[in-house]
């Protein structure tokens, strides 16, 4: 009997870890028990942001929207958002008598658990998990936040239905009545972080690899709601509806880290040798296509920036410089780039 329960719990772990055949769909789910995104009640879903804006005072729960949602400011396009939220706050549904949250944390898909920062002074994050899900268009990233207790650790297997933890409101700007789920699911940017780092004169990191300055977040909600809509959904299909933003080509120096980690970048399996790299990004920075290009430069180069009647700064993470349909890449976003391509000298040496 002993061995029959092993055998079956050895067996759902590999089921839960195991990559997702090609072709197969993801369905996602919730990862707590506010499903308000679904009833079409949004403002019962997003946790609101304290705002004041031109004097007045307000709370809007787009404030915990992914994307340009927060630091707003008038510009010729009317009132725009100038700071990235690169992820979702869900709101906590049950509370006890002393209005702590009580809700529990659950992946929002099968994968393992990478890592677990269980300090809340170490990042604004406070107490968080990352787990990794191998999808067949690559490696991706799921990112909770703000945890009050973690039920998990480093190496774990996960499926839908795991408790992770305990939502809370650790890490900074949070508090008891803000108490939220933090929410991102993206990509890696380098599997080099700490050597990233270095060649830039960056300070202390906690976390490696999995600092949230490392994981690049996509719309989650959209995912979230495309899952649930019909069912199941393919993260390629998906993330092909993103609006680009620009693109930047980059001197082509041997293979490229990005692409090995998430093939679904390169539409084609045929490379031909090029002199350089065309990469197309949204506005929040998130990879949507590399392609070979024949374009010759001597570093990395804005070649395609979407019209705008603002700053692109201001909807770019500082990253763009320019106006219209002019624009050069900033210090910052040049070392954005640096980290993407790693053009950077890697130790030897595991990270």
């Amino acid at each position: 009997m002993y061995l029959l329960k092993f055998t079956q719990i050895a067996l759902t772990a590999l089921i839960a870890f195991a990559p997702i055949a090609i072709g197969q769909k993801l369905t996602l789910k919730l990862p707590t028990d506010n499903d308000a995104l679904f009833r079409n009640q949004p403002e019962k879903f997003y946790m609101y942001c304290d705002r004041t804006f031109e004097g007045k005072v307000s709370k809007p729960w787009t404030a915990g929207k992914y994307g340009y949602v927060r630091n707003m400011k008038r510009s010729p396009m009317g009132v725009i958002g100038t700071r990235l939220h690169e992820g979702i706050d869900i709101q906590a549904v049950k509370r006890d008598r002393r209005q702590e949250p009580l809700d529990l944390v659950r992946p929002i898909a099968p994968g393992k658990v990478v890592y677990v920062n269980a300090s809340s002074g170490r990042s604004n994050y406070g107490k968080y998990v990352v787990i990794e899900h191998t999808l067949p268009e690559g490696q991706f990233f799921s990112l909770y936040a703000h945890f009050n207790r973690i039920d998990c650790k480093a190496g774990d297997i996960v499926t839908t239905s795991t408790t992770i933890g305990k939502l809370g409101y650790t890490g900074r700007g949070t508090t008891r009545t803000r108490a939220h789920l933090h929410l991102e699911f993206g990509m890696m940017c380098s599997a080099h972080y700490n050597d990233y780092l270095k060649s830039v004169g960056g300070g202390v990191n906690y976390h490696g690899n999995h600092n949230g300055l490392n994981l690049i977040g996509c719309d989650v909600s959209s995912l979230l709601t495309a899952s649930h809509q019909q069912g199941s959904i393919t993260f390629a299909e998906e993330i092909a509806k993103e609006e680009p933003y620009f693109k930047v080509t980059v001197p082509r120096k041997g293979k490229l880290e990005l692409i090995e980690r998430n093939p679904f970048l390169i539409p084609s399996q045929s490379v031909p040798q090029s002199p350089s790299w065309e990469l197309t990004f949204t506005a929040a920075g998130f990879p949507l296509k590399v392609l070979p290009s024949r374009r010759e430069v001597k570093g990395p180069t804005v070649t395609w920036v979407k019209p705008q009647n603002c700053q692109h700064s201001d909807r770019t993470l500082a990253r763009l410089s320019g106006v219209g349909s002019s624009a050069t890449l900033t210090a910052r976003g040049l070392r954005f780039i640096k980290l993407l391509t790693e053009d950077f000298p890697i130790s030897p040496t595991a990270n």
